[in-house]
């Protein structure tokens, strides 16, 4: 059996039509296929937790039978999504819709509320998600918290588990942070200047290690290291739920995502697949629309060579370079 975990190519496929292109050029092979929704806690993980949309949250059933509720930091599909995004400068935008959509689930009785933490438009560290849930913040005259008070009942903690779409601290002076995601969010100079005060003043008040402090812009920082919760890698987290609904471990591995860099190695499905398939003794190949020039994947394919245009055809162009790839699948499953 050939398991397809692909990821969506950003822009261009979904996870299960990039699945789809890679198992149509698969075919030939006499192997069975199946293709299965990935996503990192980004966007798509709704739809890979088979996710029942409830207006402010999502409704799925986990490994242990239970009801949970999935909050997405991204706001795919929520009736709040507008108010995510409503402000076109991002040192305004807030996460507090989040944290509204997570006291929606505890008033209707979730004990399990997962928040994918990725995908956010928001950089403000996690703040307003705090003060949907009853912190106290005290500002500064240049509006950076001082202090940060918890409610009288906090009854969040242990509830809420998050799932972030890439492993990294709030903020650091060198290597991947919270800071390397700021450009994709249309952050402007005035923005990055006063976000990386945010930053350094929010790690000053927790000195704690931050794991997942860098996902979702600060809403990793404030699930994990401010309520205390749990966080998780996105991708494995969903990945297992994906693979548990197999009758068996698959002969071959396919990972995918649109840009193969330097951020996929940061806990996204691309890496989880493939130590998936390591410490499970299964062969990975890899597809992607394309992929950096300072990373060395093993058996991966790229549709286009790094910095070309994005082609005009994106599903026949991943279907074509999957067709290409058939001697090295071939080799990969003897």
């Amino acid at each position: 059996m050939i398991a397809i975990a692909s990821d969506k190519f950003k822009g261009t496929l979904t996870s299960v039509e990039a699945g789809e292109a890679i198992r149509e050029a698969l075919s030939s092979l006499d192997k069975d296929i199946a293709v299965l929704v990935m996503a990192d806690g980004g966007e798509g993980t709704a739809a890979a937790l088979d996710a029942r949309n409830m207006g402010t949250f999502y409704e799925f059933t986990d490994g242990d039978s239970i009801a949970c509720a999935y909050v997405p930091s991204c706001a795919e599909g929520m009736d709040w999504a507008s108010e995510m995004n409503s402000d076109p400068e991002l040192r305004k935008r807030s996460s507090y819709p989040v944290g509204k959509a997570i006291r929606d689930a505890i008033e209707h009785g979730y004990s399990r509320i997962y928040v994918g933490i990725g995908g956010t438009r928001t950089a403000d560290g996690g703040l307003g998600l705090l003060q949907d849930l009853g912190y106290h913040i005290d500002f500064d005259n240049d509006g950076l918290p001082t202090a940060i008070k918890p409610p009288e009942t906090d009854i969040y903690n242990g509830a809420i588990i998050g799932l972030a779409d890439v492993a990294c601290p709030l903020y650091a002076e060198n290597g991947l942070s919270a800071m390397s995601f700021l450009a994709q969010k249309g952050a402007t100079d005035s923005d990055t200047a006063y976000i990386s005060n945010l930053f350094r003043r929010l790690k000053s008040l927790y000195s704690t290690p931050d794991l997942h402090g860098g996902a979702g812009g600060g809403i990793g920082f404030a699930i994990e290291t401010v309520l205390g919760c749990r966080c998780h890698d996105g991708a494995p987290v969903i990945l297992h739920h994906a693979l548990s609904r197999l009758k068996r471990l698959p002969d071959l591995l396919v990972a995918g995502e649109g840009r193969i860099d330097s951020q996929t190695l940061g806990g996204k499905a691309v890496e989880a697949v493939r130590r998936y398939g390591e410490a499970h003794s299964i062969p990975v190949a890899t597809f992607c629309g394309s992929i950096a020039d300072n990373v060395n994947l093993p058996d991966t394919f790229a549709c286009v060579s790094d910095g070309a245009p994005i082609p005009s055809a994106p599903y026949a162009a991943l279907v074509e370079t999957a067709y290409r790839a058939i001697p090295t699948i071939k080799k990969l499953l003897k």
